[in-house]
């Protein structure tokens, strides 16, 4: 997601950070964007849980990668 911010993207945020917050509250806004962003994730994954459970059998283990249009078919050309 991020894999493109360079270290001076990242270097230009922090000094952003900084001057923005002050340099006394700055971890604790961290530490509460980790929290929250693990909460995110912890929701992501109990909906997605939540829905699988919900499909039936036939449609559960279904593998979305296999319909990519992108992926051309291991055996060549597509038709």
């Amino acid at each position: 997601m991020f894999s493109d911010i360079g270290p001076l993207e990242v270097l230009t945020l922090l000094v952003v950070a900084v001057v923005l917050v002050g340099p006394d509250k700055l971890p604790g806004l961290v530490s509460d964007t980790v929290r929250a962003l693990r909460g995110l994730r912890e929701l992501a994954q109990g909906a997605r849980a939540g829905l699988r459970d919900e499909l039936p059998p036939d449609i559960r283990d279904l593998d979305l990668t296999d319909l990519d249009p992108r992926d051309p078919p291991a055996g060549g050309r597509r038709p």
